[in-house]
This record gives structure tokens, sequence and C-alpha cells, in this order.
């Protein structure tokens, strides 16, 4: 399913079962957090595609030109320099290649486990964010049936 609509559709259906489990089983209440998990749960929907001319790809590029402008504009050129070498791996990637594989669907998200771990004055936890991406990120594998160990 290569669809845009398709892939936004399944990471719903996924989040919502994801948000199901966690008001049954673990007596979670309703915050305004979820609007934002949800929205991470889209964006790792929409992750895999990236390796390719599309809407996700356009999104993925707009968002990482946002945060490298803000890191320029901060003096974190280092970091900017960073960012924008591992933005251009997927593009050197073919079409349902690495960006297909569990192994992606876990590790690309993981900055947002890792960073708030290494920083310890950011005020939530990484792992609020990062298990909504890879459940997105999930759903679109399963969706395309291209679900790679490696």
């Amino acid at each position: 399913m290569s669809l845009f609509k398709g892939h936004v559709i399944g990471g719903t259906v996924s989040f919502i079962i994801y948000l199901t489990i966690l008001i049954l089983i673990f007596s979670y209440e309703f915050q305004i957090d979820v609007l934002f998990w949800f929205l991470f749960c889209l964006i790792g929907a929409l992750c895999p595609d990236i390796d390719t001319n599309s809407l996700s790809q356009k999104i993925f590029y707009g968002i990482l030109i946002i945060i490298d402008v803000y890191l320029i504009s901060t003096g974190s050129i280092g970091k900017a320099a960073v960012l924008g070498f591992f933005a251009l791996l997927p593009i050197l990637a073919k079409h349902r290649g690495w960006t297909h594989s569990f192994s992606a669907a876990l590790i690309i998200p993981s900055p947002l486990a890792i960073i708030p771990f290494l920083n310890k004055d950011m005020e939530f936890s990484g792992m609020d964010f990062y298990i909504p991406t890879v459940i997105g990120y999930i759903s679109h594998l399963v969706l395309d049936r291209e679900f790679k160990i490696v």
C-alpha cells in the first residue's frame, strides 16, 4: 500500500489500538499529550517512504529544514551538519530498501528516546514519543507487507 492516505489510516488505527491498550490495561487517563503522541504515530507511519519522491518525503525534509535552520541560527553548526549528513542517507537508498525494515523502525526514531535520557533538563520521557512513532512505523511495514528483519 503506497498511498499516503492508506498509511495515515493504518497509523490512526494502530494508534487507536495502542491508546485502547493504555486505557484498558494500564488505566491511562486522557491528557493533551495524546494528541502529540498521535502526531508522532502518523509521522512514523509515513517515515518509511522518505526514500522515494513522495508527500512523506516532503513532510520529512520540511521538518528537518526547520530544525536545521533553528540549529544554525542558535550557533549549533556541528549539530546542523550531523543532521544534514543523516538526512541524506534515505535518499541514497532504493525504495523499500533499508527504510522498510524492522530494525529501521526501531533505530530511526531512537533519538526520541535517547536525547531526553542524555539531557536531564528535559521534562518529558522520550519513550512517550518513541513508542507511538515505532507503532506507526510498523503499521506502514505491515501494510506494505515488507516486514524484513534487517
